[in-house]
């Protein structure tokens, strides 16, 4: 299961077009171990999820905007799927 915080590097390695392969050669680990480690496969350590937000330039306060951001989509596709249903149900 992947968590907020792998998903922010996921989403910030996609948006600055860095291959999984490109921060597992600069942070000294294979690319399948990358892999692993951004799909929430292993456990990740705290010395590696620094060489990773250095590699992607992600401060702490992006962290913090980057899980208000997650929490904001899921409340719009949730009031959309919610808008739905109520129409749906209107149309019975």
């Amino acid at each position: 299961m992947r968590s907020k915080l792998l998903e922010i590097i996921r989403n910030k390695r996609k948006y600055k077009g860095i291959s999984q392969k490109e921060i597992a050669g600069k942070i000294g680990i294979s690319p399948q171990a990358y892999s692993n480690l951004e799909n929430g496969k292993f456990e990740i350590t705290l010395k590696r999820l620094d060489e990773i937000l250095e590699v992607l330039g992600i401060q702490d306060e992006d962290i913090i905007q980057g899980e208000l951001e997650i929490k904001q989509i899921r409340k719009e596709v949730l009031e959309e799927v919610i808008n739905s249903i109520a129409k749906l149900k209107e149309e019975e």
